[in-house]
């Protein structure tokens, strides 16, 4: 008869997931609802188990299990798991009830434990919580630099994509941290996440105003040698565009058949580095048209008019016949 596995504890963000909940509940928060941005920031650095329950009823439509970027690595080592006879849990920093309906929604899955109003369930908190469930030992499977405390208490310790220094990690019997999945870099979801397919359309707007540009340019020593700082600002400012617009709807482009590959809802674009990653372009945009020549600087905006109203061309058209 063979014997009964360890229980296995998998995290949530980053791990089952791709995505991380606690970051797009973040930037969700100070987007969606911009006059409790004060609050929010106080509660990020003070008070962690509050800014949860404050944010997750506001945005508990936005983070349906169904539509949620999981992990198929993940999704298939808890089913074999599960089929040793193995209990598998789900134990996360993210908001209590709604890792309880991430559990809910996975067969494979037997419970969920998640951040209450008192507790942020993670590194120690989480450590001590799974050692006094399980007092005979676990299985625990993280990601990141908060789960190091917990891996070093586990009896097998497992990793998706970690970051750097995992490797001088050991679990309580002096076994190094099993990595199941490698961190793939975020540069090429950044680059795909600035929809490049879009430039040519940035540069025939560019075409269009370059029309007027005898008008705009009589009177001054600014001309046509500006024309690639035109194009370079426009692909970052509509860049940057694209990235908070994508974040600010993940859940329609979760729930679209072709729009959830996206870098950001697919998850293999993370929400502080695409929100990051758009506040630098856009001001770069912006610094661009403040050190050229005004009529420069009217040229690039009228280009980013045309733009704007071809996206919005787009827009309507794609909903109108879908």
């Amino acid at each position: 008869m063979s014997k009964t596995p360890l229980p296995l504890a998998i995290d949530v963000d980053g791990t089952l997931l791709r995505s991380d909940i606690t970051q797009e509940m973040f930037w969700l928060g100070l987007m969606k609802f911009p006059w409790l941005a004060p609050k929010i920031l106080t509660l990020i650095k003070n008070d962690r188990p509050a800014l949860k329950a404050l944010l997750m009823p506001k945005l508990a439509d936005v983070f349906d299990p169904e539509h949620l970027p999981y992990n198929p690595l993940v999704l298939k080592y808890a089913r074999a798991h599960k089929k040793k006879g193995g209990e598998v849990i789900l134990c996360s920093g993210s908001e209590g009830a709604l890792i309880e309906r991430i559990a809910d929604h996975l067969d494979d899955v037997d419970a969920g434990f998640g951040t209450t109003e008192t507790v942020n369930l993670v590194k120690g908190n989480k450590s001590k919580f799974l050692q006094d469930r399980y007092p005979v030992g676990f299985i625990y499977m993280g990601n990141s630099t908060q789960d190091f405390d917990v891996w070093v208490d586990a009896d097998i310790a497992l990793a998706i994509a970690p970051p750097k220094g995992v490797e001088a990690i050991l679990d309580k019997h002096g076994n190094p941290v099993e990595i199941l999945e490698p961190r793939e870099p975020e540069a090429s979801a950044i680059f795909e996440a600035m929809r490049p397919t879009v430039w040519p359309y940035i540069l025939m707007a560019c075409l269009v105003t370059a029309f007027f540009w005898p008008m705009v340019f009589e009177n001054t020593s600014a001309g046509l040698k500006d024309t690639p700082l035109i194009i370079i600002s426009l692909i970052a400012f509509m860049g940057g565009g694209f990235m908070l617009g994508d974040l600010f709807r993940v859940d329609r482009l979760r729930a679209h058949p072709v729009k959830r590959f996206r870098p950001l809802p697919s998850g293999r674009l993370g929400a502080s580095t695409s929100v990051i990653s758009a506040i630098c372009l856009i001001l770069f945009a912006i610094v661009i048209w403040t050190l050229l020549a005004p009529p420069v600087s009217l040229v690039a905006l009228a280009s980013l008019g045309l733009c704007m109203i071809g996206a919005g061309i787009i827009a309507i058209k794609n909903r109108v016949f879908q």
